[in-house]
């Protein structure tokens, strides 16, 4: 099938050796739905590479309050069906800034009666929010060399931790040291049901300039990153056919793409969003752009309608260029920056819409 495309179910095998052959420190596998088969799919060749080589892997959560749970999450449904004698459970370490994962496998004895249990640790569970403590323990994890995170892009805008990329950029670092060096290939495996072209990890990485709702497959010239949008077409034929599904109307709403960069995306009118109240002017190449929100519905607008008399000005450009260092420090454009990556931006043009583009991609 053509690249990205997938009958039964989703096969990481391909973009896993892909990773390892070619040294590309991220990978991004995304698909529409769930039920693909990402989860499944990394967490056997994470297992069957602990078990070939012996070398840990890593876990990848946010909050620490999800410590204990996320290693029979991810690795459960697998394991019922490629290793049915093996269960695997978690023991915090270090007061709860990370926790080791353990397998158990259960082997009858010679007279069928008694259960023997082995247990070894196979790898660990990470929170981003202790990326600043892991960096005084990093020792601890020279067993291991990749990681995995599941559900990077969370459905709920609003669920990403503030400064989440500099958290995962500074949890790298810590685990890329040691075993003799400073700086080890140490590969991280995101995956998704989601697909936000805006989330923060796109953008950091540069891919949302790099890839369309078409593209399926993606490496970059420098061999820095991989993304794949992964469609199993038995999925959506069945997701399709989901009668629950149907009861609420969402047989038409298996996709859930958010290409704010595709023409016509986040471009409207208000329409029945109640009063709008002026935020700011801004100025660029000569025009000017309204700033409003519309609380009513939770929305901030940009057009054209622009209020002469009121006193916030902001000009975006210093010497016929983008004022980039003003733009990251002002404070509205840090509330700008979050609307934005939340999705909670509409623009009466496509004018419009660039100018606010240019500001965050």
């Amino acid at each position: 099938m053509a690249k990205g495309i997938y009958k039964g179910h989703y096969d990481a095998t391909r973009t896993w050796n892909k990773v390892w052959n070619d040294k590309i420190p991220m990978a991004f596998v995304v698909s529409a739905g769930r039920s693909a088969g990402k989860t499944f799919s990394f967490s056997r060749l994470l297992y069957e590479r602990y078990l070939n080589t012996g070398r840990k892997f890593i876990l990848l959560v946010r909050n620490k309050n999800e410590l204990g749970a996320c290693a029979e999450g991810v690795m459960k449904g697998m394991l019922e069906v490629l290793y049915p004698n093996v269960y695997v459970d978690e023991k915090q370490r270090q007061h709860g800034i990370f926790s080791e994962i353990f397998a158990h496998t259960r082997e009858e004895s010679a007279d069928g009666e008694e259960v023997e249990e082995e247990k070894e640790s196979i790898g660990y569970v990470i929170p981003l929010k202790s990326a600043g403590q892991i960096k005084l323990v990093s020792s601890t994890f020279v067993d291991a060399d990749c990681a995995f995170m599941d559900e990077f892009q969370p459905f709920g805008a609003t669920n990403y931790l503030p400064d989440e990329v500099e958290l995962l950029k500074n949890l790298h670092g810590s685990l890329a040291r040691g075993g003799g060096e400073h700086d080890r290939f140490f590969p991280f495996f995101m995956a998704s049901n989601a697909i936000n072209i805006f989330n923060p990890y796109f953008v950091a990485t540069g891919l949302t300039k790099k890839i369309q709702p078409d593209t399926r497959l993606y490496v970059d010239n420098s061999g820095l990153v991989l993304y794949e949008n992964v469609t199993v077409t038995d999925v959506i034929e069945k997701q399709a056919k989901n009668k629950f599904a149907v009861l609420f109307g969402d047989s038409e709403k298996i996709e859930d793409n958010t290409w704010l960069g595709e023409t016509g995306a986040c471009v409207e009118k208000p329409d029945g969003w109640g009063r709008a109240f002026y935020v700011a002017t801004l100025m660029r190449g000569g025009k000017s752009y309204a700033v409003k929100s519309y609380d009513s519905v939770g929305l901030w607008y940009i057009d054209k309608g622009v209020d002469n008399t009121y006193p916030i000005t902001y000009n975006l450009d210093l010497n016929d260029n983008l004022n980039v260092p003003f733009i990251k420090s002002g404070r509205l454009f840090c509330v700008l920056r979050d609307k934005f990556m939340k999705g909670c931006i509409r623009c009466a043009s496509s004018e419009c819409k660039s100018v606010i583009m240019d500001l965050f991609v």
